[in-house]
């Protein structure tokens, strides 16, 4: 599957454990265009407007790794 980091996808504790799996970063501020065949997914803050790309896919691979 294909997932994206996106401030208004699914959060990714909702994911379930998979194989194969890509995944897409957009730039800091504008994010990716929307495309087809991709899940969106975020992931949960607390008073935290967003984070930076980098961290965001670290924490990314690191839930999945560890589903």
């Amino acid at each position: 599957s294909v997932l994206a980091l996106q401030a208004d996808g699914k959060s990714v504790l909702s994911l379930n454990k998979t194989s194969g799996v890509r995944i897409l970063v957009g730039e800091e501020g504008p994010g990716l265009p929307e495309l087809k065949y991709v899940k969106s997914i975020s992931i949960p803050t607390r008073n935290v407007e967003s984070l930076n790309a980098t961290v965001a896919a670290s924490l990314l691979i690191w839930h999945l790794v560890n589903l």
